[in-house]
């Protein structure tokens, strides 16, 4: 058992999901989704993927989308690796993630709210939700970001530790975690809302530019194998996938760690940044904001008040 549990991300949820596939084995018609029971839950948690369609084949095609996305075997829990029914597995999976909330100041158990089901995923949501614990009530409190309009949905960011990942990262992870193949505003801009958070240099040269300034940027979102084209309107160059994630992975091998030395850190995070930003990378591409961050880790836990006085001063990347 011990062997076993160190490949669980949540012992709990794996064994809710097993106590509920025992239960069904012996109904035939259940896993075939032809129950009302289920077919109403699905409907709630892949409302986007099913509408207007018969719910077992499209349940059947996302439940193998959400098995691919894992990085490796491994990665997946237990009761989506071994049992007899993956697509059931994975739709109460993905029911038990987006449903649930974390208490806060704790770290072992988990709220479920039945109502979560209507608020919708979105990278660029137009509200936030919280757990008011005032009294020990743990009301589910959703307050609007703007003004909606009547029968839009309400959106909220189910995933916030995801938010500087790129768009092809960031839909990964919440295909494989919420079972949500986002489209949401941010997911299907080439700029990501000009963020630029993946954007790569153009290499292009030609005669109407001696270096061309623009950025690759996916010309099709929504499709991980997309051509990248650059932004600049004069200029023609394209770069598969394959050849942006080369640039990339080679910039995060670059990418230096912290070491015990505070100094040598810097320095060698310091020329990363000043190497990479602008030539390589967009400044606000998400390596580069790796680094920052490291770099503000040193700042924060190693160095002393007149080291942190200078740097703030003398480099304005480490206050963005």
């Amino acid at each position: 058992m011990q062997e076993l549990s160190t490949s669980l991300k949540n012992t709990l949820e794996d064994i809710s999901l097993f106590r509920v596939l025992l239960e069904e084995k012996s109904k035939p018609d259940s896993l075939a989704f032809k129950s009302a029971k289920w077919q109403s839950l699905m409907k709630k948690v892949f409302s986007e993927e099913v509408e207007g369609s018969t719910l077992g084949p499209r349940i059947k095609s996302l439940s193998a989308d959400i098995m691919n996305s894992f990085e490796s075997s491994q990665e997946r829990p237990l009761s989506l690796k071994y049992s007899g029914c993956k697509e059931l597995a994975t739709l109460i999976h993905c029911a038990l993630k987006s449903c649930t909330w974390g208490i806060p100041g704790e770290t072992n158990r988990k709220l479920l709210y039945t109502k979560n089901f209507y608020l919708s995923h979105s990278c660029m949501p137009n509200s936030e939700a919280w757990i008011d614990n005032i009294d020990n009530s743990y009301r589910l409190v959703v307050k609007a970001l703007e003004s909606i309009p009547s029968g839009d949905k309400i959106t909220i960011n189910k995933t916030p530790e995801l938010t500087i990942l790129p768009t092809r990262q960031r839909r990964k992870k919440l295909l494989s975690l919420l079972g949500i193949k986002c489209k949401c505003s941010r997911c299907r801009d080439p700029t990501e809302l000009g963020s630029f958070i993946s954007a790569v240099r153009c290499e292009e040269n030609s005669n109407v530019y001696t270096h061309c300034y623009g950025y690759y940027v996916p010309l099709k979102p929504l499709e991980d194998d997309s051509p990248w084209e650059c932004t600049e309107s004069r200029c023609t160059s394209r770069k598969s996938v394959e050849e942006i994630d080369r640039s990339v992975k080679n910039a995060l091998k670059a990418l230096p760690t912290v070491g015990n030395d505070a100094e040598v850190s810097m320095k060698k995070l310091m020329d990363f940044v000043e190497f990479y930003s602008g030539d390589v990378l967009h400044p606000s591409h998400y390596v580069l904001l790796n680094a920052k961050a490291r770099i503000r880790q040193i700042i924060r836990y190693f160095l002393d008040s007149d080291e942190k006085m200078f740097l703030c001063l003398m480099n304005d990347f480490t206050s963005n």
